[in-house]
């Protein structure tokens, strides 16, 4: 049976009493973990927070999932809910449900510090992968401000005025970042063009959208100057928001990325593009 929900949920939000009035709603509400979600879980403290985040999943653990490490499903064009079904893990959701039986067993506690001392080990280098990315996204920012005249930004930034050409201006960035992505994380030989259409259920092009869509947003709050530490935070949440896209929403208190993620989905529903509807929008439908 096809759940009711299907979400995703950042770190925080796994220690949030919120998720467990979700959980409990329906047995066929599902959380769906993203590699980047598990490594929120790991990085610090790795015992202490984990054992925090697995609190609530504890109760819950055949409805708990966990995605494929990203990498692996780059090439997934996703247009329906078979070709969404394949981004599941099923050894890592095996893996987070033996964690939470664990975190209730005494007997599994040397084993779960152990465990828990790698897990930390591997998620604060994958966070410091992560930071070559946030350069790539600081000469990103600033190449993206130089394709705007003065009176586009102002739009931007106003919300108002805004004309097509802009409107056509800002999808094409879209495509220019998702041909970028595509080459420095998939095919660098690639020469032939990528059409929109198949582009569309594909990670790259919601990243590229999620990135363009944060950027207006940065335009529009005034183009603050961020720290390392919350460029990092920016690539994470545009990840974060990219994949939730597939599903039904992602749940954060973190209200940029709930906007960007929103805002994300809006535009691929009016594209045609792949995206869970909720039961009741189904229904209408």
């Amino acid at each position: 049976m096809i759940p009711h929900l299907l979400v995703m949920a950042d770190g925080n939000y796994l220690r949030d009493e919120r998720l467990r009035v979700y959980l409990s709603a329906h047995t066929h509400h599902r959380l769906v973990l993203a590699d980047l979600t598990l490594t929120e879980m790991f990085k610090k403290n790795a015992l202490g927070t984990a054992r925090s985040s697995l609190k609530i999943m504890a109760d819950f653990p055949d409805q708990i999932f966990a995605l494929k490490p990203t990498h692996l499903w780059l090439d997934a064009k996703v247009c329906s809910e078979a070709d969404l079904q394949q981004l599941i893990d099923p050894d890592r959701s095996a893996d987070i449900r033996q964690l939470t039986r664990d975190y209730r067993s005494e007997e599994a506690i040397p084993s779960f510090v152990e465990r828990m001392k790698a897990r930390e080990g591997e998620a604060s280098q994958y966070m410091r992968q992560l930071s070559d990315q946030v350069r790539t996204l600081e000469i990103s920012l600033q190449s993206l401000l130089k394709e705007f005249r003065v009176e586009e930004l102002t739009q931007i930034r106003t919300g108002q005025g805004i004309t097509s050409t802009l409107q056509e201006k800002i999808f094409n960035l879209v495509d220019e970042v998702t041909v970028e992505f595509v080459k420095t994380n998939q095919e660098p030989g690639r020469t032939a063009p990528l059409k929109r259409s198949e582009a569309h259920g594909m990670f790259a092009y919601r990243y590229a959208l999620c990135v363009v869509i944060a950027f207006t947003r940065w335009v529009e709050l005034g183009r603050q100057v961020k720290s390392l530490d919350h460029r990092l935070n920016d690539v994470v949440d545009n990840q974060l928001a990219a994949t939730s896209t597939y599903f039904n929403e992602v749940l954060t208190k973190d209200r940029e990325l709930r906007i960007v993620a929103s805002n994300a989905k809006d535009v691929l529903k009016h594209l045609g593009a792949f995206t869970r509807p909720f039961p009741d929008e189904a229904s209408a439908g």
